[in-house]
């Protein structure tokens, strides 16, 4: 059962909550109107509700309703039921609707998968569309747990309020987001106000680096020369794009271990183009590969093989390009058009994809910053374990 934590601690919880809806609300007041928790239950009403469901509520969960009885757009637009809800109404009807969806429509793998017992329907209460309270000690977790059928596929925590400070992390990331704007988290700014320079985001990668490949440092290299960026501007009649042109100034060439970079290449990489088509053989021996492994799947098995990508020799001309950067059968070129930098091989073809779509975070400054956010978040999690990654012997 989850044990009770006191008023005091549940109105902070709650403040905290508001506080975030409060400074969304104050950003886009018609998209995300401010709507606070409903007033806390009495105990006749938390009495009535525990007639009809039948059963004496969680300590912790009946707490929180004498607190705040239920409330509408907790999460942005999910609503946390109120002791009117438990048992009976169209919201129930919805919130039981959706746990049966979950085990019955998603299927027994997943049910499995996440340990939820055969007699699911009494082991859970629900206590919003896609959130339930466990009503007693399963292998998922001890009676009073929270178990969410949202996005994440089942996390697990002990209680009610451990969740609700869970959500109060993810709130105020992205609160921040919406307020600050995009990478804020990253700079601890809103940058749209104080926008970093190209030579503050290659430092910020190299500091962040540190700590998410920490057994593969990596170093800037001596900036490009003018003469040398123009002759390279010269070969690509005028297409080099300025921001590409910049960061050339500032480095010439970077090799790093992160997918989303990899292996910027130099003037004279771009000009000599070695690497390049290195890169390119590489990235279709993966492909054969992969696609004569599926082959001989499906004549293992009597199905049709699926048909191949074309060349990538051919599908890199379907983008015009000035090259970028390569790494484990990956290539990235700036487009010429566009200035964004454009993963090429799954840009020029994505089976059954919409003409003219394409994957592709920016320019090259915000391609930069999205993998500065990206290297936050793995630095986080790495805690200075990460495992190093295998290259297939591509460059």
């Amino acid at each position: 059962m989850g044990d009770p934590i006191g008023e005091d601690a549940w109105r902070q919880l709650l403040d905290s909550l508001l506080q975030q809806h409060r400074r969304r609300a104050g950003a886009d007041p018609e998209k995300d109107p401010l709507i606070p928790p409903k007033a806390g239950a009495t105990e006749q009403q938390l009495r009535a509700a525990e007639r009809r469901l039948g059963f004496r509520l969680d300590p912790q969960y009946r707490e929180f309703l004498s607190i705040a009885d239920g409330w509408d757009g907790y999460n942005f637009g999910e609503d946390l039921l109120g002791t009117s809800d438990l048992g009976s109404g169209p919201r129930w009807d919805e919130a039981v609707e959706s746990l049966h969806w979950f085990v019955d429509d998603i299927g027994p793998d997943a049910a499995r998968s996440l340990r939820i017992p055969d007699d699911y329907a009494d082991s859970y209460l629900p206590i919003a569309d896609r959130l339930c309270l466990a009503l007693k000690d399963t292998s998922q977790g001890a009676a009073g747990s929270i178990f969410s059928l949202y996005i994440d596929w089942g996390g697990i925590w002990p209680d009610l309020s451990s969740y609700l400070k869970a959500e109060l992390r993810q709130m105020t990331y992205w609160t921040d987001q919406k307020v600050l704007g995009p990478h804020s988290e990253t700079w601890g700014r809103d940058i749209r106000i104080a926008p970093p320079t190209l030579t503050d985001i290659l430092t910020k990668i190299l500091d962040l680096s540190a700590t998410a490949y920490p057994d593969q440092p990596i170093q800037a290299n001596p900036g490009a020369a003018p003469n040398a960026l123009n002759a390279l501007d010269h070969d690509f009649a005028g297409a080099l794009h300025p921001e590409h042109r910049e960061l050339l100034a500032i480095t010439d060439g970077l090799s790093t271990p992160e997918p989303m970079l990899g292996h910027v290449l130099s003037v004279d990489d771009i000009r000599e183009g070695t690497r390049w088509q290195t890169a390119l053989a590489c990235a279709q021996k993966i492909e054969d590969d992969y696609f004569g492994n599926l082959a001989a799947e499906a004549a293992r098995t009597g199905q049709p093989p699926p048909p191949p990508k074309p060349p990538v020799r051919e599908r890199i001309l379907r983008i015009p390009v000035v090259p970028f950067s390569v790494l484990d059968g990956r290539v990235y070129g700036i487009d010429t058009h566009t200035g964004q930098v454009r993963e090429l091989l799954d840009d020029a073809f994505i089976p059954g994809a919409f003409p003219g779509y394409a994957i592709s975070y920016g320019t090259v400054r915000q391609h930069l910053l999205t993998v500065c956010d990206h290297l936050r978040g793995l630095s986080i999690a790495n805690r200075g374990s990460h495992k190093n990654r295998t290259n297939d012997g591509c460059p």
